[in-house]
């Protein structure tokens, strides 16, 4: 049986140094993800001018797997590079993110780049703010989808992910003593001790309750059912904290909670938690898989994400998740000051007149949301259609301008435009 919660746990395993934590956290994947050409966990960082790949580790695969690997993240198109890590697509196919379609010039030249190995791949990308993130992908041979229930674990895989990657990136010491501990709980849930934000009875008790989650979900529950364990360890504990193993002089095992809440400034005066589900909601995620993440209730976070949307003087959550994209207008504005006062100024791509003339009105609009990077579900809430439709307009797009995904139609209106 596949072993989800062992990603998990790889991941929380903050002991080991950067690239063996990597390096179990591809091994872990592997058996899940491997279709023959080995997995890779890639540690990026998105920047203004393109995607950096800080860390690579592989496992199985042949011998140049690692190599070959740099080469295809080196050697494609920018376009490509740019969708995939900054789509907002949490888990899938690469040609699902780019909206290819079989013998495009993206596919063929992946196929080249990968010396035949893959005209596809396959995996996860998990953003831990802060532009930083962590990739999770295999080779695929053909063009493929992921399917649904594959689709739904790696989401939620890549928000552990995620959080431990950006626990790690903050974190400063492993000691039982450091501040940043704010509780110590035994594998039974018994609270050792709580400081700080966990003193009140009512945090130590979200707190024992989610350790006896999480070791539930490492025990029997695990090979009997993988949604059940994977739906048993939530993310974060009432949106503050990371729980993650942790060893004494003795070699005894401690469950640590360490605060790890996600975040970034913004000038645009949304509160911390408004702000908290406004980017998970633009990394892909929906409002339950939010409040997974978040470990807070489903109604909770409906309601932070919709005082962010009326703040932010938008009609739909569609429109507040193509802001918050990784490769939305949020990415691209800049901050400055205006009499005293913080303003963010930005600019949307600018769409040439004759290409837009081959479209007809409806696919001018599809054409406008898919170069600011959302989705074809994101698409038909807007538009009140259905994500098929949305799907046959844009493949008439790349046909009328002789195209053939997302990626080259947001590189045409770059040239033109």
């Amino acid at each position: 049986m596949n072993d989800w919660i062992a990603i998990l746990e790889a991941a929380y395993s903050l002991e080991a140094d950067f690239p063996a934590w990597l390096q179990q956290i591809a091994e872990t994947s592997a058996p899940i993800l491997d279709r023959g050409q080995g997995t890779a966990a890639m540690a990026f960082q998105t920047q203004t001018d393109g995607v950096a790949l800080r860390h690579l580790a592989m496992a199985r695969g042949p011998a140049d797997a690692v190599a070959v690997t740099n080469r295809v993240v080196l050697e494609s198109p920018a376009s490509t590079i740019e969708a995939v890590f900054r789509s907002g697509t949490p888990a899938g196919t690469v040609s699902e993110v780019i909206g290819a379609m079989p013998g495009s010039s993206e596919i063929e030249r992946f196929r080249r780049i990968s010396s035949g190995r893959g005209a596809d791949g396959v995996g996860c990308v998990a953003h831990a703010g802060g532009g930083a993130g962590l990739a999770i992908m295999a080779p695929v041979a053909e063009l493929g989808t992921m399917p649904p229930s594959e689709r739904a674990r790696w989401r939620q895989v890549a928000l552990h992910t995620g959080a431990a990657y950006r626990l790690r990136l903050a974190l400063e010491s492993l000691s039982l003593d450091d501040p940043s501990v704010e509780a110590i709980l035994e594998p039974n849930g018994r609270v050792r001790d709580a400081r700080g934000n966990a003193r009140s009875q009512s945090a130590r008790n979200v707190l024992r309750d989610a350790a006896l989650r999480a070791e539930r979900a490492r025990g029997a529950t695990r090979r009997r059912d993988s949604d059940e364990s994977l739906a048993l360890w939530q993310g974060l504990v009432r949106g503050r904290w990371s729980l993650v193993d942790q060893f004494d002089s003795d070699g005894r095992r401690f469950l640590v909670a360490r605060p790890n809440e996600p975040g970034a400034k913004d000038p645009r005066g949304l509160a911390d938690r408004e702000l908290q589900t406004a980017e998970l909601l633009g990394f892909g995620y929906a409002p339950k898989e939010i409040a997974y993440a978040l470990g807070l209730a489903t109604s909770t976070v409906a309601n932070a994400l919709a005082r962010a949307r009326i703040k932010l003087g938008l009609q739909s959550h569609s429109e507040l998740a193509a802001l918050f994209s990784p490769g939305g207008m949020r990415q691209r504005l800049m901050e400055l000051e205006l009499a005293g006062e913080p303003l963010a100024v930005g600019l949307l791509p600018l769409l040439d007149p004759e290409t837009l003339s081959r479209l007809t009105e409806a696919e001018r609009a599809v054409a406008l949301s898919l170069v600011q990077g959302a989705t074809y579900g994101e698409i038909g809430r807007q538009r009140r259609t259905t994500e098929r439709t949305v799907a046959n307009q844009a493949q008439s797009i790349y046909r009328k301008l002789g195209i053939g995904s997302r990626t080259e139609l947001s590189g045409l209106m770059r040239s033109t435009g």
